[in-house]
């Protein structure tokens, strides 16, 4: 992939996930925990910013959401890109993905069945 292709699918995935409908930015886990405790439904989430990185080529982020017993949980993520692709790490890598969304990996990083996701989204 050359320089140019590489910084184009750098740029791609990390907006395509600050433009998600689920896409809160910048939220402190407590605002989060306060918000979504007031869902009912099970594997409602948000795609919120992380820590800042100081590797290029690496975002951080969270997805946070709601568990089946109602608790709620902040999964640290990090989205990097390589030469093939985007990868996501978290308990394990993931990738290399083309795609430029995280929806069809969320499944995987949120441990549900694919299908069980839904995204609240910021009004």
């Amino acid at each position: 992939m050359s320089a140019l292709s590489n910084k184009l699918q750098e740029f791609s995935i990390f907006e395509g996930i600050e433009c998600h409908p689920a896409w809160h930015g910048l939220m402190t886990g407590i605002d989060t925990e306060r918000m979504l405790r007031k869902i009912q439904v099970p594997y409602t989430y948000i795609l919120r910013k992380g820590e800042h990185s100081t590797v290029e080529n690496e975002e951080h982020y969270y997805v946070s959401f709601v568990l089946p017993d109602q608790t709620v949980k902040h999964q640290a993520l990090v989205v990097m890109i390589g030469a093939d692709g985007w990868y996501y790490e978290n308990t394990k890598p993931g990738g290399p993905y083309q795609n430029l969304s995280l929806d069809p990996v969320l499944h995987l990083i949120m441990h549900c069945e694919e299908g069980q996701c839904i995204p609240l989204i910021k009004r």
